[in-house]
């Protein structure tokens, strides 16, 4: 990601100053911290878009903060009292708590997304566990070194991207579409708007204008789901199946894909690729 972008990522936090001090610098001094890791390690791309992804997230999150801060100020009656905000460790532990887990409206999606993983997997001619060894960033690793590697990585990648993405468009956006509109029309112009903010990044990537729509009625229809979730169970439950969707997804793709090494590719792990930018692609093919 170009520098201006990084610096623009660092203002969202700002109006934290008016509101909170304290809070607002410790958003400073973790983004200044994570910044400094990622310029650090940025000839190895799956370790440096670690930090820079968690950066990224931590300014989405900020707006959370202030949004919270905000409503606690609202005078009664504008907003439902039932609303609970949540902080970072349990929206961190969430992704793993039975309460969660149990939802049959996490079960269903999550639980359909691992069997579309593990068909990934078995059918592809480059998966790690048929040829026996594994890429990273273009460097071969034995398998039994690469996987708790990639999959420590991905979980921080991933739980730090949906607390973040969801914190931004269901816990401010969302809510405050549902305050405005009513949770039905809320839920509409939400299938339209989380889907719309990723078009830049698939025109970037030059997909093709049908992979570009298939992409937004992916998103949409999955934007709804973690909306139904948010409903039942607040951040948490969006959280969780948000997490669990985009590790599931890219994980598979770095087994299925990372075996071998593609000639004048320089890192095998495709996920990693899009890890700097809000990531929701769920594209399976489903073998029975």
């Amino acid at each position: 990601m170009p520098l201006w972008f990084s610096a623009a990522t660092a203002t969202q936090h700002l109006p934290l100053y008016i509101m909170d001090q304290g809070l607002a610098v410790r958003y400073s001094i973790t983004h200044a911290g994570l910044l400094a890791a990622h310029y650090a390690t940025k000839e190895y791309p799956t370790f440096t878009l670690l930090p820079y992804n968690i950066y990224m997230n931590a300014a989405w999150f900020s707006s959370y903060e202030m949004y919270k801060i905000v409503r606690a100020r609202a005078r009664p009656g504008v907003y439902n009292s039932n609303w609970q905000g949540y902080g970072v460790k349990e929206l961190s532990i969430a992704p793993f708590k039975w309460k969660n887990i149990k939802q049959p409206i996490f079960i269903v999606p999550v639980g359909l997304s691992l069997i579309g993983a593990i068909s990934k997997i078995n059918s592809s001619e480059q998966s790690i566990f048929k040829n026996g060894k594994a890429f990273i960033d273009g460097e071969e690793w034995s398998v039994d070194r690469a996987v708790p590697l990639m999959l420590g990585i991905n979980a921080l990648q991933y739980i730090g991207t949906a607390i973040g993405e969801e914190a931004l468009y269901r816990g401010v956006i969302y809510e405050e579409l549902k305050a405005t509109y009513g949770p039905k029309k809320a839920k509409l112009y939400d299938f339209f708007l989380f889907p719309a903010m990723h078009l830049p990044i698939d025109i970037a990537r030059e997909l093709k204008p049908f992979d570009i729509g298939k992409q937004f009625v992916v998103r949409g229809t999955v934007t709804l789901l973690f909306d139904y979730a948010y409903d039942k169970g607040g951040l948490p439950l969006s959280v969780a199946i948000h997490t669990w969707f985009n590790f599931l997804s890219f994980t598979s793709t770095w087994m299925a894909e990372g075996g071998a090494l593609s000639p004048g590719s320089e890192n095998q792990n495709k996920g990693d690729a899009e890890m700097s930018k809000p990531p929701l692609m769920v594209n399976y093919t489903f073998r029975f």
